[in-house]
This record gives structure tokens, C-alpha cells and sequence, in this order.
């Protein structure tokens, strides 16, 4: 466990994660089962007997959200963190500044809403890794655009989801611009549904865009990563597409790369998106070389899903050379 740092919202930090904050749950059960139907909208349901007893082969507590999963792997990684986000005046929310404490993560820019409960996620999880999660947002979705000021100084902002807020997102952005921080974004479905062409001058400031494939999808309505990842990279420099256990695509320039994974089977996919972008920025900001960076978001998001919870197993160093000789990156044709 990495002890807390002397650092202050005073000081530059490398990365300051701007995002949800949750205390998590997650329930295993061989009960729960993955069906396909039409009724559901992704073509797959996760079920139980209904009016039934459902025996848990296991419960497991930690703390989770976009912004505190990705800070925890920044510190783990040895950049000077901070992050921004909003809990409840409860024992979940003292949970959650506690860990990020104990990581190393500067804390006095998390809000502790007077009248909403820290954000809850109830995690079920099938026997194949897979999960469907429950989530009360609570506090997790009080974006407040007051809550970015001068003392979000840092070099790079991590942005998640912030709810479609669209005045906190500007303020964000602003403040960027202000500071020089450069962003690393990886919007929720709410921002996404804003559209291409609103997003547009958000997305040209942005030097990191992080999305799964279902998003791309829906953000751009091509019919093929490549064809989304290459519309998506005439506006920001780097553009990360994740495919779960099928890998990821990364966009710099011309160019269209495909990043496998390391082809572990999941306890647990819950955090692995969170692990791979958060471990692809620590890796930029450390070498500057993305390929590096890729390497380094597939060995956390490896780790991720070895373990119960979105924070445990996180790496503390970037891998090794032999290690990234392990992940064969490959040109794409775009043609």
C-alpha cells in the first residue's frame, strides 16, 4: 500500500481524476445466470429464480467510481494525484477518503454533500466474471461546477463521467485551458449523448479520449472500430477504443494499432476499463511513448480482473521490457 504524500492542491500534482466516487459491493453467486433474449437491450440478461433464496458464494466491500479507481492506479504508478469528486457526510464516504489516503492520493478536493448519501453499487457477479451492477448515485452525481477552481492544478486532467453535466463539463475544460493541464477523457453515456457535433469542440480540446466500442459506436454510428477510432482521431491526438476481453484499438496520428490482452480469464471485469486508461496515462506521462502506455494499461487491467474489487491488484511499476514484448501490438490497415 502506497502511504499518503506531503502534497497539497497547492502544489502542481502530475494528474488530478475529476469523477464518481462509490462504495461497492459485489455479490458471487453460480445463481445468477447470463441468458440471451431480445427483451433485454445489450441481447443478454443476468437472472436469478425468481421468489427465491439465492445462496452468495462470497461478499466483497471496497470503494469504487471512475475517478477513484483511476486515481488509485496514478498514485500506485508514483505520480503525485489528486482528485475531485463527491461523497456523502457518512461512513461509506469516510471510507472512501480513507483508501484514497492510504494510496497517496491528495483528498482536500473531495465535497461532502449535506443532505445525499455517498453513491452504492451493488455488483453481481456470474461465475464467468461477467456483471450486472445496481447503482445509486447519490453524492457520486453532485457535479457542481464550483468545485473546479485554481486549486485543480495539475498537468493532466483525468476526466470520467460527470453525468451529461454540461456546466460542469465546460468549467473543466476552462479551467484547463487556464492552467495548461492537458485531458485525458473518458465520458459516460450521458456526456455521449450530447452527440458528435456538440462534443465536437470539447473533443478538439482533449488530448486522450478513451471509449469502449459500443460508445464509439453510438458517438460516431460507424459500423467498425476502425472506421469510428479513424473519424475520432482528425479531432484528438490519441484515441483509445477498448473491446473487453477482445483488446483495444489506439489511434496516434494515421495510425490505427491493435492491443491484445494478456488473455487471462476474469474473476472480475468490474474497474477493468477504469484500469486500462488510468494505467495508459501513468505510462504516457512516465515515458511519453505510447506504446509503452498501451503495454501499461494491459498489465493493470490484467491485474484488475485477477482480483476482487476495482482497485486491488493494481501494478506498482511500468512493466518491463520483456513484459511489453509479451503484448504484440500490430498495425492496422485502414485502408
Amino acid at each position: 500500500m502506497v502511504r499518503a504524500t506531503k502534497h497539497n492542491m497547492k502544489q502542481r500534482l502530475n494528474v488530478i481524476t475529476i469523477g464518481s466516487a462509490t462504495k461497492d459491493v459485489f455479490l458471487i453467486s453460480k445463481g445468477f445466470k447470463i441468458i440471451k433474449s431480445k427483451i433485454f437491450s445489450t441481447g443478454y440478461g443476468e437472472c436469478f429464480v425468481y421468489g427465491s433464496k439465492v445462496e452468495l458464494g462470497g461478499v466483497y466491500f471496497d470503494t469504487g467510481g471512475g475517478a477513484t479507481n483511476a486515481a488509485a492506479t496514478c498514485a500506485s504508478l508514483g505520480l503525485t494525484t489528486g482528485v475531485v469528486t463527491s461523497v456523502g457526510k457518512d461512513a461509506p464516504g469516510i471510507e472512501v477518503i480513507l483508501d484514497l489516503k492510504k494510496r497517496g492520493v491528495v483528498v482536500s478536493q473531495i465535497h461532502k454533500h449535506p443532505q445525499l448519501n455517498t453513491g452504492y453499487s451493488t455488483i453481481l457477479l456470474a461465475d464467468s466474471g461477467d456483471r450486472t451492477i445496481l447503482v445509486y448515485r447519490g453524492a457520486s452525481n453532485d457535479f457542481n461546477p464550483a468545485y473546479i477552481t485554481k486549486k485543480c492544478n495539475a498537468d493532466w486532467l483525468y476526466l470520467s463521467s460527470v453525468g451529461g453535466n454540461v456546466s460542469f463539463l465546460k468549467k473543466v475544460f476552462t479551467q484547463a485551458r487556464s492552467n495548461k493541464s492537458r485531458i485525458f477523457w473518458n465520458p459516460g453515456a450521458k456526456e455521449l449523448a450530447h452527440g458528435l457535433s456538440f462534443l465536437t469542440p470539447y473533443l478538439k480540446s482533449t488530448h486522450i479520449l478513451s471509449l469502449n466500442t459500443d460508445e464509439a459506436m453510438e458517438l460516431c454510428k460507424g459500423k467498425d472500430v476502425v472506421t469510428n477510432i479513424k473519424k475520432l482521431s482528425k479531432l484528438v491526438p490519441i484515441v483509445l477504443i477498448t473491446d473487453g476481453k477482445n483488446g483495444a484499438y489506439m489511434a496516434h496520428g494515421d495510425a490505427v494499432y491493435f492491443i491484445p490482452t494478456l488473455g487471462t480469464k476474469p474473476l472480475n471485469a468490474t474497474g477493468a476499463g477504469d484500469a486500462f486508461g488510468s494505467g495508459f496515462l501513468s505510462g504516457y506521462i512516465k515515458t511519453g511513448d505510447i506504446f509503452v502506455a498501451a503495454c501499461t494499461g494491459v498489465y493493470n487491467s490484467d491485474a484488475i480482473i485477477q482480483t476482487m474489487g476495482a482497485k486491488n491488484g493494481i501494478i506498482t511499476k511500468l512493466p518491463s521490457k520483456k513484459q511489453c514484448d509479451r503484448v504484440s501490438i500490430k498495425a492496422v490497415s485502414t485502408k
